[in-house]
């Protein structure tokens, strides 16, 4: 019950509805990307050092995790044809492989890079949606 107080703490006064809608997306990435990899301790850095709020993170997290959950075939396919069908673009994933670091953020793993993409297509309206209902929640409040 304190969590839900509190979700509604935040979604009432204590951060601007852009800082909530940006947290949430980078629950977004962290939910399909999954953990294991250097981007998500990438996009885990970007929310300790940004001016977001952390618990609407780790809410996106779960609720993004679980709908990755449905997505995972999708992912793969997006993955698959961007990774093995794009043939133009072997060239570049043997050059970002062959680099010290990056394959640690599992960029070749079909799901991942489904997830990546997904994720940054998606941004814009994942932010506008939820910068929305952020603003009519809040607005609907004062009545």
């Amino acid at each position: 019950m304190i969590i839900i107080n509190k979700l509604f703490n935040i979604l009432r006064y204590e951060v601007s509805p852009s800082q909530i809608s940006l947290s949430l997306i980078l629950g977004m990435f962290l939910g399909f990307l999954h953990l294991s990899n250097l981007l998500s301790l990438f996009i885990i850095m970007l929310i300790l050092l940004l001016n977001v709020n952390i618990s609407i993170s780790l809410i996106g997290l779960i609720i993004f995790w679980l709908l990755s959950i449905l997505f995972n075939s999708l992912f793969h396919n997006i993955g698959y044809a961007l990774l093995v069908d794009a043939t133009l673009l072997k060239g570049f994933w043997t050059l970002l492989y062959n680099l010290p670091i990056v394959p640690l953020t599992k960029f070749n793993n079909t799901i991942v890079m489904g997830g990546l993409v997904f994720s940054i297509v998606f941004t814009i309206p994942v932010f506008i949606l939820s910068r929305f209902v952020v603003i009519k929640y809040r607005k609907n409040l004062e009545k």
